[in-house]
């Protein structure tokens, strides 16, 4: 009786068994191709079977070209690993070492919407995720991650086609996949980064990384990560570098960058440690600066602590007194009173005790105050000197100004202390006039950085007007306050395009590693560096971008930050085709058929980047983009044929280069 029951119950766990097998075999793992301007989503998995087609890149020397594919499941993902071979053809051999391979995977879930969090797959890691969890969307549910391709193409490759292969590993699954890589190298060469024309400003900030890596401030550990943010920095293009002489200013700075020492009363000596080393890490990893901005002033130093004051908020209704919009812009205003009845109007330095090392922030009188000429001229003085001595003192300003301004008071006296240094804007509304005279802050000191809002203009039409704004002496620039966290790759990869073929010298005060560093308890990212300061929150205008992310061991790039750098480079090739085409004698020797062939290719290729992001006929400023995001033109654009245009603009780039060289 035991034994045929003990054998029935073997039976029915068979055919237990065997349905569960049949209804629920091993998830499967799928791969796909991805447009390097698609924006994949973490949770949407194409259950495709098609083998993987090639990872298509159009490039020329000198230049830095990405390609990828996905992989997905609707399990967790465990054991990715991917790897690339050397990429070989006609030509010669791109080194296996030339070609990296990244990991993008999603990330920032927990960042606060009020700070623009990051949409996709964005991080690129150079580790594999040792897994990629289940992410639940809007498009599906389901553990995605792309696997990126980038090729760093030597400045002695060869012109033609190379090719070499992707292999994709799932090691929980045991699956394998394998994608073609086909690169093709223009004959032209990318000027080197130091040399583009195109602005670009990407913004250090040093305390975000002290804050996300728990290393103390300047300490070595916290060298290699500014290190690693300067390096890719300068990959971009940048060439700006903001220091602080002044503590908890808008960038979120809890120190200032020169240390005083005070003697006594009267005398204080100044410790530049900090900053030489700063000065020259940007040198050695971003490149040699074209702007240096000295943080002297900012918001929190307006006197009476500026708009939000108590007569101000009487005069809102209930309503809006209920809202946290109006609540904050008021308790900033008050803790911008508070400080000033304790401390003054002056600005805070780093105070450090050469004996212990202890830093302290210390209150110094007002800029204007009659004392503040011994302590801020034998400062800048010395600064001035120690920028000589680089090569880099006319590369100098002051900063920062924004909406608020200082008092002509202050700026006459700065003007004074800083042998006449012009000042750095970064605000709302331009400086310069159009087709005035250069601003002057108070009619004293002159403005020469003007990154604003909304004093920007476009030419969506050629036929109209070509600016090139590439080649306007004045330093207006571009700032976009909002796009490049989560706005479409197409805006991201043709901002700076629209910038230098309208009035505009390309892009600035876009976040380098600004991203939320502050956590609370939980270990949830609720904040900037700047959240630590709110009297100097510059409302609206403050720096929400950044084009970094963190990674486990250091900053890392994002698929935003490649697909902006992409834009770039095919800027430097349009403004290489323009700055022929506009010399008399150079468009003498192009001849009349490929100078006529630039211009059309040049023109068609505005026109589509402007449909591509929602920019029609109808919008005669061509600045629709800014305000919308138009997903239907975005994917009219991925699937328009945008890598056979780039390459087209290099082979144009190599033909003139070559035509001048005869």
């Amino acid at each position: 009786m035991g034994v045929r029951w003990v054998a029935s119950l073997a039976a029915v766990l068979c055919v237990v068994a065997s349905v569960w097998s049949q209804e629920s075999p091993p998830t499967a793992v799928y791969a796909w191709n991805s447009d390097l301007l698609e924006q994949d989503d973490p949770g949407k998995v194409t259950a495709s079977q098609e083998p993987l087609k090639a990872v298509i890149m159009a490039g020329a020397r000198g230049g830095t070209f990405s390609g990828k594919v996905c992989v997905g499941s609707a399990s967790p993902l465990a054991g990715l690993k991917a790897s690339a071979t050397a990429l070989t053809g006609e030509a010669g051999t791109i080194a296996a070492s030339a070609v990296q391979v990244r990991y993008a995977v999603a990330w920032g879930e927990d960042v606060p919407a009020s700070r623009r969090k990051p949409v996709g797959l964005d991080i690129l890691l150079d580790e594999p995720p040792a897994d990629v969890p289940v992410t639940a969307t809007r498009a599906g549910k389901g553990a995605v991650a792309a696997v990126w391709v980038t090729v760093a193409v030597p400045d002695d490759a060869k012109a033609g086609l190379y090719r070499g292969r992707l292999t994709v590993e799932v090691g929980g699954a045991g699956t394998t996949f394998q994608a073609p890589i086909e690169l093709r190298v223009a004959d032209w060469t990318i000027p080197d980064a130091q040399q583009w024309r195109t602005w670009v400003e990407l913004i250090e900030t040093p305390d975000t990384l002290a804050l996300e890596y728990d290393v103390p401030l300047w300490s070595e550990a916290h060298w290699r990560m500014i290190e690693q943010s300067l390096r890719l920095v300068g990959g971009c293009g940048s060439r700006s570098l903001y220091v602080p002489l002044i503590c908890h200013t808008n960038f979120g700075n809890s120190e200032s960058m020169v240390r005083w020492i005070m003697k006594d009363s009267d005398r204080v000596e100044y410790d530049f440690t900090i900053f030489d080393r700063y000065v020259d890490t940007a040198v050695k990893e971003m490149g040699r600066p074209k702007l240096v901005v000295l943080g002297v002033w900012d918001i929190f130093m307006v006197p009476g602590g500026g708009l939000w004051t108590e007569d101000w908020w009487s005069k809102l209704s209930e309503e809006q007194k209920q809202g946290s919009y109006f609540r904050n812009l008021k308790e900033r205003g008050d803790l911008r009173r508070a400080i000033q009845q304790e401390h003054g109007n002056g600005p805070p330095v780093t105070v450090v005790d050469p004996q212990t090392k202890e830093t302290a922030a210390v209150y110094l009188p007002p800029l204007a105050d009659p004392r503040s000429a011994s302590l801020w001229r034998p400062l800048l003085t010395e600064i001035r000197e120690r920028m000589r001595r680089r090569g880099l003192q006319d590369v100098l300003m002051l900063g920062m100004l924004s909406d608020a301004r200082p008092t002509k008071e202050e700026a006459s006296a700065l003007h004074d202390f800083g042998g006449g240094l012009p000042w750095a804007s970064h605000s709302h509304s331009g400086k310069f006039a159009r087709g005035g005279a250069a601003p002057k802050l108070h009619g004293i000191a002159p403005i020469a950085y003007d990154a604003n809002v909304w004093d920007l203009r476009y030419a969506p039409d050629p036929s109209v007007e070509r600016p090139h704004g590439w080649s306007r002496p004045e330093l207006v620039v571009q700032f976009d306050r909002f796009h490049f966290n989560s706005f479409l790759p197409s805006v991201l990869r043709h901002m700076a395009e629209f910038d230098i073929t309208g009035h505009q010298r390309g892009v600035g005060r876009i976040g380098a590693d600004n991203w939320p560093c502050v956590k609370d308890q939980r270990g949830r990212r609720v904040g900037t560096a700047l959240d630590r300061y709110p009297q100097s929150m510059w409302r609206n205008l403050d720096m929400l971008s950044y084009l970094l992310a963190p990674g486990p061991k250091g900053p890392v790039g994002t698929a935003r930050y490649e697909i902006f750098r992409g834009g770039i480079q095919e800027c430097e090739a349009r403004i290489a085709i323009e700055r022929a085409l506009l010399d008399d004698a150079s468009r003498s020797r192009l001849g009349g058929d490929l100078a006529e062939r630039c211009r059309r290719h040049l023109d068609e290729r505005l026109a589509v980047a402007l449909k591509g992001v929602g920019s029609g006929p109808s919008d005669i400023k061509g600045e629709q983009w800014r305000y919308k995001q138009h997903p239907e033109a975005h994917a009219e654009y991925v699937a328009s044929g945008w890598q056979k245009r780039t390459g087209e603009l290099f082979d144009l780039a190599g033909e003139v280069a070559a035509r001048l060289k005869r």
